[in-house]
């Protein structure tokens, strides 16, 4: 039986084998493909999803077109929680002038996220970042810098 892969074999590698001076009968230089037979129910394979590559991967965010450059080397895919601390890593950079607490509530932040995959304006005035101030975020960020904050949780979660 003829498989695509072995008409790609003959038909376009073997003569780049033979060109470049290759004996492609001696089996010392050579080894022909096999077939393996194998069975499969294929009624047992599941039906792969972008739920499940999401799964597969520990990102419910990446996106299909993501795993398609993957495949094709393209693009890497990072798990979620290399994007958070990432994104909190470049955040943390262009805000050099934050301070003990300021850094303590975006750690916080960072695993909130992480855990729960999802966060609200709501959550950041209650447990567990009142732990940082009674306020939550309100009592350790200025307003400028919570729209920042909120903002770069909205591009994550995105």
């Amino acid at each position: 039986m003829d498989t695509p892969e072995a008409k790609t074999r003959k038909n376009l590698i073997d003569p780049g084998f033979r060109k470049a001076g290759w004996n492609l009968e001696d089996l010392t230089q050579v080894v022909q493909e096999f077939p393996i037979p194998f069975k499969t129910d294929t009624k047992k394979i599941p039906n792969v999803t972008l739920s499940i590559l999401q799964r597969m991967y520990d990102n419910r965010y990446v996106k299909f077109i993501q795993f398609i450059k993957y495949i094709l080397g393209m693009e890497k895919i990072h798990s979620f929680s290399e994007v958070v601390a990432k994104e909190f890593e470049n955040f943390i950079c262009h805000h050099n002038n934050l301070n003990t607490n300021q850094l303590r509530f975006l750690d916080i932040l960072r695993h909130f996220i992480i855990d729960k995959g999802k966060v609200s304006r709501k959550d950041l005035v209650e447990a567990p970042f009142i732990q940082v101030h009674p306020n939550g975020i309100l009592g350790v960020f200025k307003p400028l810098e919570i729209n920042e904050i909120v903002e770069l949780t909205e591009r994550i979660i995105a």
